[in-house]
């Protein structure tokens, strides 16, 4: 299978990226729900276990996506501009060393 271009690496980032601000948005309405609709917030009460609901969900459905998804699509994204960058300096290195035997201006 063909290793994704960078420009396809970068648009699903960006689509990753989206998603989950959507569901870091919608769990933030959540809590606020959450925090709105108790008053008896001490310990044992609905108020916590309806708080313990939402923080496992905030890691299931947010942060392990944050950390398995969009971290490691960057950096598949960014390992891959480096190689792009090594190939780079390397080609450059060559040709300011003119191991190639190109013509230089000093030899016009």
């Amino acid at each position: 299978m063909a290793r994704k271009t960078s420009e396809e690496e970068r648009r699903e980032l960006i689509q990753t990226w989206r998603e989950l601000d959507k569901v870091r948005q919608a769990l933030e309405e959540k809590r606020a729900e959450i925090e709105e609709s108790h008053t008896v917030k001490g310990p044992g009460s609905a108020y916590e276990k309806a708080f313990r609901e939402y923080m496992a969900e905030l890691e299931d459905q947010y942060f392990q996506r944050l950390e398995n998804e969009l971290f490691e699509g960057y950096r598949t994204y960014l390992d891959g501009a480096e190689g792009y960058l090594m190939f780079m300096k390397g080609s450059l290195s060559i040709c300011e060393s003119n191991e190639m035997g190109l013509p230089t201006r000093a030899d016009n």
